[in-house]
């Protein structure tokens, strides 16, 4: 709870402690990297992948077209097609200094000791999402479903009590794992339907205004921030971001 509580805190502002190691900003990023980067055996970092669009439509399965035109449909094509290679240290570092300003809507955060931010609009933008993104519905301030309410997902409404993804319908099992993949990266057990994850799918049925997506990922990202139990996501997509942002190529 102290963790929580302090990531929540402006460390910015105050001057960098330069009694530390030039990567940190402060001790709490410093006993954050120590503490939970390092503590297993590799980097707390969801190993966030992409959809191979062309390999995809090769397959010519129905269901999985079906799914690919939804995608189309409601701007997920290009951002779940995006490929970008990271760098483990770099996101490390991302993940131990991230601090959200709620009221500047930006997030702050350290690369190699240089303190860095970026505005929702412009990490929208950069993603190729921008203006037409946000006018759809934000997800996070609704409740979040149970499996149970949608029953017209699965192919057997009996079975939507369980909350598992191998009972959804073949259409929506695609689109399931298409944002497992991408922008609803998590790791664990696949076939939970957690958190927003039931909140998504029915977003994609028919007659449903769509989400925006970057809202979701802008909030899902300040919930990890707040949470050092927590895996970093979004890994290709806040690489690109931070290159961007940083100027600098990281190998």
């Amino acid at each position: 709870m102290a963790l929580r509580n302090a990531r929540q805190e402006d460390v910015y502002r105050l001057e960098k402690n330069e009694g530390l190691e030039r990567r940190f900003w402060c001790q709490l990023h410093h006993d954050f990297y120590l503490i939970v980067v390092l503590k297993g055996s590799e980097a707390p970092i969801v190993p966030c992948k992409y959809v191979d669009w062309p390999y995809s439509e090769k397959l010519n399965d129905p269901h999985y077209n079906a799914a690919m035109e939804i995608c189309k449909e409601f701007g997920l094509y290009d951002i779940m097609g995006f490929r970008y290679n990271w760098n483990t240290e770099i996101l490390a570092q991302f993940h131990s200094s991230l601090y959200y300003d709620e009221h500047r809507l930006t997030f702050y955060w350290t690369t190699e000791g240089e303190k860095y931010g970026i505005d929702y609009m412009t990490f929208s933008k950069l993603l190729g999402l921008g203006s037409k993104d946000e006018k759809c519905d934000p997800i996070h301030v609704e409740e979040v479903i149970r499996s149970r309410q949608v029953p017209e997902l699965f192919f057997n409404p009996m079975l939507a009590n369980e909350g598992n993804a191998s009972t959804l319908l073949p259409c929506y099992y695609g689109l399931n794992r298409f944002f497992r993949n991408t922008i609803d990266a998590k790791k664990g057990d696949g076939t939970a339907l957690c958190h927003y994850a039931v909140n998504l799918l029915a977003r994609t049925l028919p007659g449903v205004r769509p989400f925006c997506i970057m809202d979701y990922m802008w909030n899902e990202l300040r919930r990890v921030m707040i949470d050092p139990d927590k895996h970093l996501p979004y890994a290709p997509y806040i690489m690109y971001m931070i290159e961007k942002v940083t100027k600098i190529s990281f190998p």
